[in-house]
């Protein structure tokens, strides 16, 4: 495969082509609210392949823009992993780990044995990354992965209760 990303500021991005709109909801299990959602979410923050290294989180990936943090703390791109790891372990190592990307029990993300904590998550701008983590995004494993992550987000917030109101968040989507 071959992608060309843009350069900005201290890394690259692309919005990427893979539209969540275009994806089956039958063939990820989704009701038609929750796609909807996925898509109008998706056409703000990219598509299924989206990818930034520029930004103080350093990588980003996919339609809801999971990240490797801005702290020392990680955000949530490892437990993302981590989930496609116990899944798919096959895929993980084809795509991620031979290249020297690997995921721990904790979401904690390490290159080439390193732990990646904000001293040296730089490391995931190289445009190497960048690439690999676009490449991984093009296969229904990781696309699978990004939508259930999608799905359980949304089933979180759908159960938050707004007290003023009286009622939860997915009351008001009857």
């Amino acid at each position: 495969n071959k992608k060309e990303f843009t350069r900005f500021k201290s890394g690259l991005f692309t919005n990427g082509a893979l539209k969540v709109s275009s994806i089956d909801p039958l063939e990820f299990n989704l009701q038609k609210s929750v796609m909807r959602v996925l898509s109008a979410v998706s056409d703000l923050e990219g598509c299924m392949d989206a990818i930034n290294t520029w930004d103080n989180s350093f990588m980003s990936i996919g339609c809801f823009q999971w990240t490797l943090g801005t702290t020392d703390e990680d955000g949530e791109l490892g437990d993302l992993l981590l989930s496609l790891k116990k899944s798919n372990p096959t895929f993980f190592e084809e795509k991620l780990m031979k290249f020297g990307f690997d995921v721990d029990e904790n979401g904690e993300c390490y290159i080439r044995g390193e732990s990646l904590t904000l001293a040296n998550k730089a490391l995931i701008r190289e445009p190497e990354w960048a690439f690999r983590f676009w490449e991984a995004c093009q296969h229904q494993e990781m696309q699978i992965k990004m939508v259930d992550f999608c799905n359980m987000r949304l089933r979180k917030v759908m159960d938050i209760e707004i007290p003023s109101a009286g009622m939860k968040v997915q009351d008001l989507f009857k």
